[in-house]
This record gives structure tokens, C-alpha cells and sequence, in this order.
């Protein structure tokens, strides 16, 4: 979905497009989401489990710095050299593809699939309002109580 809205934005020249679609899917989705639930696995005793969380972070992060190469080739071609991704020191970024669209299969099956994990970020994130909420009245309420104590 990104990958897509991404091709169609650099083919339009919309540049503003391309760089906020790439903004938010690396902190909205991948960092927000992705690094955060998949540190339980990166942390933890299952080797498989690991290795799968790994080898989806190296795909992304590749992803991210072919998407990115356009607007800073120099610093994305350094990265993706020093993160390894360069299998051959002869082969610049600029003539590696964009990243393809996955197939999952059944379309209607990933679109089960996306409509599950938005209604989860939903809930995730109404739950992280009220954290925060919560932790806003009880500072304030703090801050009154010293205020009036004379602190």
C-alpha cells in the first residue's frame, strides 16, 4: 500500500507526497508498531522467532533506504553499504529497484487481515490516550497540591 502510493507519487513529481508517505510509515507504522512488538521476539529465547523479527527489520530497512535514496543518495548509499545490504562493492543503490509489493495471496484474506490489525492500533492507541490522560490530571492534580502547600 505505501510502496504503491510512493511509485505513483514520484511518478506525479510529487515530492511532499513521497517524503510524508515515507515519514509516517517509518514512524507510524514500523517504528510505532512493528519495532515495538517485535522486541518481545528480539529479546527473547525463541531463535526462530528472533531470526524472523531480524530478517523482517533488515527488509523494511531496506525498503525504507531504496524509497529514500531519491531525496539523499549520499548518506543512504553510505547506510546501505555499512548495514551490509551492498552484497557487491560494484553495485551502487542507484541502480538497485524499488521494493516490489509482496503478494500475500487471497486478497480478501489480507484485507481481513489489515482491517484486524487497524481496529487493534485503534484500540492500542485509545488505551495510550487514556494513559496519558490519566498521567496529565494526576501531574496536575500534584502540581496544585504543592502549589497550595506553599512548595
Amino acid at each position: 500500500e505505501t510502496i504503491d502510493a510512493i511509485e505513483v507519487a514520484y511518478g506525479d513529481y510529487q515530492f511532499n507526497t513521497v517524503a510524508q508517505r515515507i515519514y509516517d510509515f517509518v514512524w507510524s507504522d514500523y517504528c510505532d508498531w512493528f519495532v515495538e512488538a517485535a522486541k518481545t521476539d528480539i529479546f527473547g529465547d525463541d531463535q526462530l522467532r528472533k531470526k524472523a523479527a531480524l530478517a523482517t527489520m533488515d527488509h523494511v530497512t531496506s525498503a525504507v533506504l531504496r524509497l529514500l535514496h531519491p531525496f539523499m543518495p549520499h548518506i543512504t548509499e553510505e547506510l546501505w553499504t555499512l548495514m551490509g545490504f551492498a552484497k557487491n562493492k560494484n553495485v551502487f543503490l542507484d541502480f538497485v529497484p524499488l521494493p516490489a509489493r509482496i503478494d500475500l495471496g487471497d486478497e480478501e484474506r489480507a484485507k481481513t487481515a489489515q482491517s484486524r490489525v487497524r481496529g487493534i492500533y485503534a484500540l492500542v492507541e485509545a488505551g495510550r490516550n487514556l494513559r496519558a490522560e490519566a498521567g496529565r490530571r494526576r501531574r496536575g492534580f500534584r502540581m496544585r497540591v504543592l502549589l497550595l502547600a506553599g512548595c
